[in-house]
């Protein structure tokens, strides 16, 4: 996982199985410089070479690097801005691979053409200010009315980070007879955070899924946590999930995980579709690839939800996901009274 400030452009990607947000305000003369095509050219085939030697979906590299070799030769021969190319290029590998985590990404940097990457830590205190001044992804939780509780998490942190905050939010509503876990617009995190917190909505410790590593050509397991910090939300209580196209990456890989299990209820719209977990490699001073080296296989699917997105239970907007999961509690809570003033059966042999 990486995130980096660039002058004035933040770049997050986040990943679990990783991800992107762009928040672009405005670009520094040095982004604007031109690239002439031979360095265009010289981008493309160092591109392909990461690809090649790193990409998880193997089957599918042979067609992305053709369809590069081809974009190429047909883009109009003249200088651009680096900012032109690399959204130019991006849009054209969208088209190619269908996988949002795959993409070209200007990062200046002066030094060694190398960039470490942990699953566990931030890779340095400019991304480690940037996820502390959000909160470490945690955005809101409270009770809301019905004693019903509520979580909102914008992102999943490194877990040692996260876990403290896990551990207060759900001391915090362990006594509500509901949760709604709200992840919408939630673009993704570590991928051991996932673990972390479904841990909490389990009653022992449970095969999540598995992520296969092409570099190491293992498959590695992740199971829920037998310990954890804070009090496990009782298995006898509903969850509600809410996503929505904006939900990415670890936040997809948490809801589609606990929706396979039958833990929870999803209530939203379907997400974006990226599951495969990836990492970054320097390909020039300017630009670094981000490029998946694990896919996510479910233990109960098998698959996963990569270029699909995960479907919810419930179809709803993002705007009224919220009202719509409060709603089919209450909807529960009717049935279940009704259900109690039923007579009871007698019996007649007694």
């Amino acid at each position: 996982m990486k995130l980096r400030v660039l002058g004035k452009v933040f770049v997050c990607i986040l990943g679990a199985t990783s991800t992107l947000l762009f928040s672009h305000l405005s670009y520094s003369k040095e982004q604007n410089d031109l690239l002439d095509t031979s360095h265009q050219q010289e981008i493309v085939n160092q591109f392909q070479h990461a690809l090649e030697s790193n990409y998880v979906i193997e089957e599918q590299i042979n067609k992305i690097k053709n369809s590069l070799t081809s974009w190429q030769a047909n883009s109009k021969s003249k200088a651009i801005s680096k900012e032109e190319f690399m959204e130019s290029f991006n849009q054209s590998l969208q088209k190619f691979a269908n996988d949002k985590h795959l993409r070209l990404e200007y990062a200046p940097s002066k030094d060694e053409i190398k960039i470490a990457n942990s699953e566990h830590d931030f890779s340095s205190e400019d991304e480690s200010f940037m996820w502390h001044s959000q909160n470490l992804g945690f955005k809101k939780v409270e009770r809301l009315p019905f004693n019903i509780g509520l979580i909102k998490i914008d992102a999943f942190a490194p877990a040692k980070y996260a876990a403290p905050l896990v551990a207060s939010s759900f001391n915090f509503i362990q006594n509500t007879d509901a949760l709604i876990l709200d992840l919408r617009n939630n673009f993704g995190g570590y991928e051991y955070t996932a673990p972390l917190l479904a841990s909490y909505l389990l009653d022992k410790e449970t095969h999540l899924f598995s992520m296969f590593d092409r570099k190491l050509n293992k498959l590695e397991e992740r199971w829920s946590h037998k310990n954890i910090e804070g009090a496990r939300y009782s298995t006898d209580k509903p969850v509600y999930i809410l996503i929505d196209r904006n939900t990415f990456s670890a936040g997809e890989t948490f809801a589609y995980t606990l929706k396979h299990l039958n833990r929870v209820t999803l209530v939203g719209e379907t997400t974006a579709g990226a599951s495969n977990a990836g990492t970054e490699f320097r390909i020039n001073k300017d630009f670094v690839a981000f490029i998946p080296t694990k896919k996510m296989i479910n233990p109960i699917t098998k698959s996963n939800f990569e270029g699909k997105g995960v479907i919810p239970d419930e179809l709803a907007s993002s705007d009224s996901a919220l009202n719509t999961a409060q709603k089919l509690y209450l909807i529960s809570l009717l049935k279940k009274e009704k259900d109690d003033k039923k007579p009871q059966p007698v019996d007649i042999k007694k």
